[in-house]
């Protein structure tokens, strides 16, 4: 049990194909659950953050109604002060905390997951939470409410999400992985005390679907887009149109080629979806567009390898310059272990000391899910 602020948090065991049950037993109690994967590894700098969206959420986590708060980590004694101005104009649903990240597009390729900024320490994901999340009871009983029929499945979890339009917050570098990650990256990518600014659901621009295209509601809040419901499909993906709207008149934005586009927006920038913030103004020069889903063509390869390239571009500048200075690195190492030996022996000792202390849970790095 962890305590913050007279804020105790329980934990248990987070399985998979278990969430559902998890969640009742959440309901039926008083307090936050953190639910942790069995071989979930979490950071030191936690507590700081479970305080700061517990804070910004003070019947303990039904919605966010705050336009921004933040929380100062005096250190790792978790001291912790917030300030929250008063309710924002909507309250959205925020349906738990999740403490790991993807660090890559869930298909083919190596893509790295980058979420758009929006001068917050945080974004909104609606998945399947495999490592580490917390839920309040008043979450977890509006959950299971929405949860269809008497499915046990994961894919129930992201139905009653859909159902409750609800996204669970998440840090932008993550606070909990599982212990598959090797021992460097755990202790290379530590957070480290830091104000968590928390911002609100219903002013976010940092909000993305299962699959990780960013939601619609986000980007109207960018201010090119229409009020009408349109779907998202910049991957080239085949997601499905909006419920509800006719297939003759529903909007469509896409990277896609398009025959009669009502607006387009160039490739120019990283992450894809800050290019809608400025619509092409050159005819017929865009690369995404927006139209009706029946002027769209088929989803092309050559332009969704196009937009690959321009979304890991950095990738491959990385690993160029790794193969040209790698060797020199490791030359450099080498000579400095050379010239001292016990010194550097000790510090690998002690570092692979500490990750392996923090695979119980007290305290270890998070990641990134960066390129």
């Amino acid at each position: 049990m962890r305590q913050m602020d007279k804020v105790q948090i329980s934990t248990a065991t987070l399985r998979t194909g278990m969430l559902r049950a998890s969640l009742e037993r959440i309901a039926q109690g008083e307090r936050p659950v953190l639910l942790l994967a069995p071989d979930a590894r979490i950071s030191a700098d936690i507590d700081a953050f479970l305080h700061a969206v517990l804070a910004n959420t003070p019947d303990q986590g039904s919605h966010c109604d705050t336009d921004c708060m933040s929380s100062s980590n005096a250190g790792r004694n978790g001291g912790t002060s917030v300030q929250a101005p008063g309710p924002g104009p909507e309250a959205a649903f925020v349906a738990g905390t999740c403490l790991s990240l993807p660090r890559f597009m869930p298909f083919a390729g190596r893509v790295p997951f980058v979420p758009i900024e929006d001068g917050s320490s945080v974004l909104w994901l609606r998945c399947v939470p495999q490592v580490a999340a917390m839920f309040t009871p008043l979450q977890a009983r509006r959950i299971v409410a929405a949860w269809p029929g008497t499915s046990t499945s994961d894919a129930g979890f992201l139905d009653a999400l859909r159902q409750l339009d609800g996204y669970l917050v998440s840090p932008r570098q993550a606070l909990a992985h599982d212990g598959g990650r090797s021992a460097a990256l755990s202790r290379a990518l530590g957070v480290g005390a830091r104000d968590w600014r928390i911002g609100s659901l219903a002013r976010a621009l940092a909000i993305y679907d299962h699959d990780l295209e960013i939601a619609p509601q986000a980007l109207r809040r960018f201010g090119t887009l229409p009020a009408a419901p349109f779907a998202v499909d910049l991957w080239e993906r085949g997601r499905a149109l909006p419920d509800g709207v006719d297939t003759g008149t529903a909007l469509l934005l896409s990277s896609r080629g398009c025959r009669r586009p009502l607006l387009q927006f160039a490739l120019d920038f990283v992450p894809p979806e800050a290019n809608m913030m400025q619509p092409d103004a050159g005819e017929g020069a865009g690369f995404f567009s927006l139209g009706r889903a029946e002027d769209f063509a088929p989803p092309n390869a050559a332009r969704r390898a196009t937009l690959v390239r321009h979304a890991t571009r950095y990738n491959d500048l990385g690993a160029y310059l790794s193969q040209l200075l790698g060797p020199l690195g490791r030359f450099l190492r080498r000579g400095q272990h050379d010239q001292q030996p016990e010194t550097f022996a000790a510090r690998d000792h002690d570092l692979d000391t500490l990750a392996g202390s923090r695979a119980d849970g007290r305290a270890i790095a998070g990641c990134q899910g960066r390129a």
